[in-house]
């Protein structure tokens, strides 16, 4: 009798103590979450930029803003490197741009009213210099060095072989046959167009042969 109640004693001890070890495991602190754990500095945790999106995406815009206007700026390089009256020429963007020494130039075609000049205007893509192109060039030549716009007048005689509505043929003496103009230019002193008759031509710039492409025809009259 006395030795079972010295083993229900140890046993009610030994209930106790597990006990206590259980209640002191439960309370043990927890792992703190690595939720709450402070997030170390990277790539993925940098702060936000702080350059507004619209000046992130300025430089996008701007080459479309560029590509857009460049037909604008190249007609305005012209306008400022060609010394014509800009009030009464225009400029039109060519079907077909030309192409000299592997480089294709903006081209633009010279209209004075319904009447196109025969001189044709390149912009360097590159750096928008100007220069011109004629029937009988082998190069562009600088406009700003082309005596296409000179102001300085000059005459040559010719005999009417041929004309029409808008031009008048003419034979020069040194063999040449040439072209020129009627609509817009002073024929005031033009008494007839006969074939046959002697027609002064004034004008300003260069006739290259049977080149008038960078002539500008300001009148004519009946010599005779």
């Amino acid at each position: 009798m006395k030795k079972l109640g010295i083993i229900i004693l140890f046993a009610a001890a030994a209930v106790a103590v597990g006990a206590l070890i259980i209640r002191f495991a439960g309370t043990k602190p927890a792992p703190a979450s690595s939720s709450s754990l402070p997030q170390a500095a990277g790539p993925s945790a940098a702060a936000p930029s702080s350059v507004p999106s619209s000046q992130a995406e300025a430089p996008a815009s701007s080459s479309a803003s560029q590509a857009g206007g460049s037909d604008q700026q190249a007609m305005q390089a012209v306008k400022s490197q060609v010394r014509l009256d800009w009030n009464k020429y225009t400029l039109k963007a060519a079907q077909k741009q030309k192409t000299a020494q592997g480089k294709a130039y903006r081209t633009y075609e010279l209209w004075d009213s319904d009447y196109q000049q025969g001189i044709s205007i390149l912009v360097d893509p590159d750096d928008g210099k100007v220069y011109t192109l004629g029937p009988s060039d082998s190069s562009p030549v600088p406009a700003a060095t082309d005596k296409a716009f000179d102001k300085t007048p000059h005459t040559v005689t010719g005999t009417m072989v041929d004309g029409a509505m808008m031009s008048v043929q003419l034979k020069l003496p040194d063999g040449n046959q040439i072209t020129v103009r009627r609509l817009g230019v002073d024929t005031s002193g033009l008494k007839s167009m006969k074939i046959g008759d002697k027609i002064k031509v004034t004008y300003t710039g260069v006739i290259n042969g049977s080149d008038t492409s960078r002539a500008f025809v300001t009148k004519l009259e009946s010599v005779g």
